[in-house]
Formats: structure tokens, C-alpha cells, sequence
């Protein structure tokens, strides 16, 4: 007590960092213990949290899994458990609410404005999109191309509203100019033709890219993939749990297994300097370089948020028809 009092009274003395030298009889060496006033409960508390929240995982209407963690489950186990989640947890009680609405709602509606077939309505419970990846980005794409759906359509499904639509002044600036005066022209009865065999010096843009191309551009491709799939990693699109089995699957494919929104592509910075090689190979093979980045970065993003893979088999559409004229 007295050392103690002194190191709190004068705490630059030897007393406050000193050791305290006791001296006791031999035979009491033995007695000497440490007295600790913690409790043991604080083990034994996290013992039975943890059996706490499995006893209610396993009584729950869903899939223990969502509450113990899906850090053992592959791909598909993963979808195996959302489907029963859906099965057993969702679809019975909307059910129930489906029903209440038809008999208490729809059906006396009807009846009152006269409709023959007023029982054979009902409101219905539709689960397939979640089920089902609703990112439909690549297939709106190609449905437009082929004149299928709208302008308005397309930006629905590809993460744009109505305000990112050109107006009057940007559409007429983007059309093709034609002068009437050339319809007016005589078509030359005889023209001259080339019976040379030899490849001309340049092609046409609206020419299929040279095999030599797609392979570049294919490079290019994975090699900005694999750059996003690892920056991927580390977003909240691939929790802690996930980090694992994230790293099981390549890189470049790793945004088919995340779910990655169009905007977050941007806000993550998952193609940022992804593109370090490809000014050189557009130079090699006497491209545009920057019509090149803008297509082949414009295809990526589009990939990425729908979820889809990459293939070389996709490559020639991913390459404007501008960007394989041969640069000046």
C-alpha cells in the first residue's frame, strides 16, 4: 500500500515502475495465487448464442443455410436452397394473401359490375423473377437489333430511363446526311471492273474484322475481365463470406456468380485501367484506337451487368463497323 500510494502521489518516481519485492516464509510460496474477478459466462454466452440462432435456423420456413451462412455451398446448392427458400417461405403466405384479395376483393368487385364470370377470377402469385437472374440487358440488345422492341423498351431493360433519351436536335444530328441531288444521278450503264486478284490496300468499315483482329480484340477483352473480376473482390457485391468461393472461380468470369448493376460497374471502378495494351494493338493492326476503347469498354460493361460470359464466338459484335476502318 505504502509503494502504491507513493507511485500515485509522485508518478515519476521509481515506486511507478518498480516491481514490489515481497519477502514471505518458504513454505508459503506455494499459497501465493492470482485472483481474477471476470466471470467465465462470457464463453459460455457466445456457446449459447450460437445454439440460440441454430435451434431457430432449423425451425424456420427457410433453409437453415441463410442464417448459419452459405460459406460451404457451391454455385448450385446455392440456387438449390433459394428455390426451397422461395418454396416454403414465400409462396405459402402470399398465397394466403392471393386468396384474400380474390374472395374478399376481386370477386365481390366483379359481381357488383355485373360480370358472368365472376368466380372464375382470382389473383394469382407469380415467383419467377425470383427465380430467375432479371437482367434481360444482352437479350434486349439483340431483340432490337432485329426491330423486335422499342427504343423506350431497350432503355428499360438495359438500366436507362426516359431521360438519358437523345432529343429532336441530337437525333437529327446523328442521322446519316444524304444529298437529294444523288438520286437524281444516272446509274453508268458500263463500268469498269477489276479483274485483279491481289487484296486492296484498305477495307471497307462495313467489312468482316480480320481473324488477326478478333483474336486482339479477344485478348483485350479477357484481360479487362480478369482486371474487373479482381477488383470485384473486394466490393460489397462479394461479401466476406463469398471472398472463398470467389476465389475458386476465374476472374473473368466471376460477374456471372455476383450480381453487379450497370451504375455500380462505374461507381466501383472495375474497368478503370483496363485498358493499358490496347493503343498498341490498335496501331498494329491500324485501327482507331479510341473507337476501339470505346466499343470494346462499351461491350464489357454490358457483359458485366447482365451476367453473361464472354466468348470469342462474340467478339465481331462487339466491334463497331467505324473501328475497323484503317486509320489514317
Amino acid at each position: 500500500m505504502e509503494v502504491a500510494e507513493t507511485a500515485i502521489r509522485e508518478p515519476s518516481s521509481a515506486a511507478a515502475t518498480v516491481p514490489i519485492v515481497l519477502e514471505v516464509p518458504a513454505e508459503m510460496v506455494g499459497s501465493i495465487q492470482r485472483l481474477t474477478f471476470e466471470s467465465t459466462f462470457d464463453e459460455l454466452a457466445i456457446k449459447l448464442r450460437e445454439e440460440c440462432i441454430r435451434r431457430f435456423a432449423t425451425a424456420a420456413d427457410i433453409p437453415a443455410e441463410f442464417l448459419l451462412g452459405l460459406g460451404d455451398t457451391n454455385h448450385w446448392s446455392a440456387w438449390a436452397l433459394t428455390s426451397e427458400a422461395i418454396q416454403l417461405g414465400i409462396e405459402p403466405r402470399a398465397g394466403v394473401l392471393a386468396l384474400a384479395y380474390t374472395e374478399r376483393w376481386l370477386r365481390p368487385l366483379l359481381e357488383a359490375e355485373g360480370v358472368e364470370d365472376a368466380g372464375s377470377w382470382l389473383v394469382a402469385v407469380d415467383t419467377s423473377p425470383l427465380r430467375v437472374r432479371a437482367n434481360r440487358a444482352q437479350t434486349a440488345l439483340e431483340v432490337f437489333d432485329r426491330g423486335g422492341i422499342s427504343f423506350r423498351a431497350l432503355r428499360r431493360e438495359t438500366g436507362f430511363d426516359e431521360s438519358d433519351a437523345p432529343d429532336a436536335e441530337e437525333t437529327e444530328r446523328r442521322a446519316p446526311q444524304t444529298d437529294p441531288a444523288d438520286d437524281n444521278q444516272p446509274v453508268p450503264a458500263d463500268l469498269p471492273v477489276d479483274e485483279t486478284e491481289s487484296e486492296p490496300d484498305t477495307l471497307p468499315a462495313s467489312a468482316a474484322p480480320s481473324t488477326a483482329v478478333l483474336e486482339a480484340a479477344d485478348a483485350l477483352i479477357w484481360s479487362a475481365l480478369a482486371s474487373a473480376g479482381e477488383k470485384l473482390r473486394k466490393t460489397p457485391a462479394c461479401p466476406r463470406s463469398e471472398r472463398a468461393r470467389a476465389r475458386e472461380i476465374e476472374p473473368a468470369a466471376l460477374h456471372t456468380a455476383l450480381r453487379v448493376e450497370a451504375v455500380q460497374v462505374e461507381q466501383w471502378g472495375l474497368l478503370e485501367g483496363a485498358w493499358p495494351r490496347l493503343p498498341d494493338v490498335a496501331a498494329r493492326h491500324g485501327l482507331d484506337p479510341d473507337c476501339l476503347a470505346d466499343a470494346l469498354d462499351t461491350y464489357c460493361r454490358e457483359l458485366i451487368a447482365a451476367g453473361i460470359p464472354h466468348a470469342y464466338d462474340l467478339t465481331p459484335g462487339a466491334l463497331r463497323a467505324s473501328c475497323l476502318a484503317v486509320a489514317a
